[in-house]
């Protein structure tokens, strides 16, 4: 088709040297009127349109909202799950206590007290039973300064305990069931497709020579064109497939529950003994050491290894305060384990597929209107060369069938149309035969200058249309 419509062009061409050669060798004056008859020229033939491009997009949620997605979209799990093997749970709780006992100790003159922060030995060079220097404890913090107390703490003890038991049941027949389910889909892109045509149409012209001359001639032409071309839109492609499987799984059987409860105990005992000395109530001051422990700790009251005095440790009821501490924690664990036997089970699965499928035709349609000036040049007797200058409309008309597929059979088909108005600027030349002097024979091409495109939504289906951009005609007609 290209190789056909080069060689046209090229006649033309070849004419309008031709024409322009004529033109040098006229005799006579060509601006000068000639009154003639035969003003009016009708013509009719055929047209082509080449490369006329379409563009089909089909977007897929429209299709889906046609025939909707698969069921379990969603993709959720619903359904308990079966039980299997055994399940256990666990709960914790925690108390505590604590006790305290004091008690009234008589001292002698021999009696030792050790503790881990100091001693008391009764047993030293004064000769009285309630009196001693023979005493040291670490830190004055064991010293109550208004009272002249001294308080010194044994070593905790910790004693433990465990106790566990254990009581299991059986529970009543029962069955169990879950459901699983699994779902994928995919929702393809858009199906967006290309084509191209070339449209024939039926082409009809009239004209009035406005001014004639000896060879130059001004006219006015309205030509009409007709055309139709079926299947210039086509689209196809897959926009949808899901796929969903449900598993569904049911036993009977017995719960078999054991509870382990155990006891865990933890009693701390803590001794503390106290030396009340009325004798050194306020006199922190003066019996503390030089590294910060108090008593002088020998046992002729003599010596201080520490760098302090030698305080007397004046007991004045002749006994000592001991205090009995027990702290007690309880903690309880209790764990409960359940296990389902099965006495019968039975499962089943169901799958299901969907995909969604869509093809598109459409066919374009198009009138088109020519208005334009005419001027031409007689180059021969028996050829003219009439060129073209003005405007065309074109109005296209879309019809578009899109038919959906479920699962490869016939679901729905959505069709719709559209139509528009483009407009362009016009030019063109024509080679016009005459064999007679009322008979013509024309063959030409005329070019668009602008805007050819258009945009159109029909049904399920958008787009657009490229009207050519140039068109070729041939044509018979008469002068009158």
């Amino acid at each position: 088709m290209m190789k056909t419509t080069t060689s046209i062009l090229a006649t033309i061409a070849c004419l309008g040297v031709a024409f322009a050669a004529m033109a040098e060798e006229a005799e006579e004056p060509v601006l000068v009127e000639h009154q003639e008859t035969g003003r009016w020229h009708i013509s009719a033939g055929a047209r082509l349109a080449p490369g006329v491009k379409t563009r089909a997009i089909i977007p897929s949620g429209a299709i889906l909202d046609v025939t909707g997605r698969l069921r379990g979209a969603d993709g959720s799990k619903r359904g308990r799950a079966l039980p299997s093997g055994s399940s256990s749970s666990t709960e914790h709780s925690s108390s505590s206590s604590t006790e305290t006992s004091s008690e009234s100790v008589s001292i002698a003159g021999d009696s030792l007290f050790e503790f881990e922060n100091g001693f008391v030995d009764m047993n030293d060079t004064t000769d009285d039973p309630n009196e001693t220097w023979y005493w040291h404890f670490d830190s004055a913090d064991a010293f109550n300064d208004a009272s002249g107390t001294v308080t010194g703490s044994s070593a905790a003890t910790t004693t433990t305990s465990s106790d566990s038991t254990t009581a299991s049941s059986a529970g009543k027949t029962s069955s169990s069931s879950s459901l699983r389910s699994s779902f994928s889909e995919e929702v393809s892109p858009d199906i967006a497709t290309s084509h191209e045509s070339d449209l024939w149409g039926a082409d009809f012209e009239v004209g009035y020579d406005l001014w004639r001359g000896e060879r130059f001639t001004l006219g006015i032409g309205l030509g009409a064109t007709f055309y139709r071309c079926d299947d210039a839109i086509r689209a196809t492609g897959r926009a949808y497939a899901a796929s969903a499987e449900t598993q569904s799984e049911s036993a009977t059987g017995r719960i078999f529950t054991t509870t382990e409860t155990t006891v865990d105990t933890s009693a701390t005992t803590t001794e503390t003994t106290s030396f009340t000395a009325p004798n050194l109530a306020g006199s922190l001051s003066e019996i503390t050491n030089d590294n910060g422990s108090i008593g002088g700790g020998t046992a002729d009251g003599l010596t201080n290894p520490d760098g302090g005095p030698n305080p007397s440790l004046i007991l004045s009821d002749g006994s000592v305060t001991k205090t009995t501490t027990t702290e007690t924690r309880t903690d309880t664990t209790v764990k409960t384990t359940s296990k389902f036997e099965s006495t019968g089970s039975r499962s089943s699965r169901t799958s299901s597929r969907r995909t969604i499928d869509v093809g598109a035709e459409g066919d374009v349609e198009t009138q088109e209107l020519r208005l334009a000036l005419q001027p031409s040049w007689k180059a021969a007797d028996w050829l003219e060369l009439r060129g073209s200058l003005g405007a065309v409309a074109t109005r296209v008309d879309i019809d578009v069938d899109a038919t959906i597929f479920v699962n490869g059979a016939r679901y729905a088909t959505v069709s719709g149309d559209d139509d528009d108005w483009v407009f362009a600027g016009l030019c063109g030349l024509d080679a016009v035969i005459k064999p007679r002097d009322w008979l013509e024979l024309t063959l030409g091409a005329d070019l668009r200058i602008g805007d050819t495109g258009m945009d159109y939504r029909a049904g399920l289906v958008r787009g657009t249309v490229d009207l050519a951009r140039y068109t070729v005609r041939a044509g018979i007609g008469i002068r009158f």
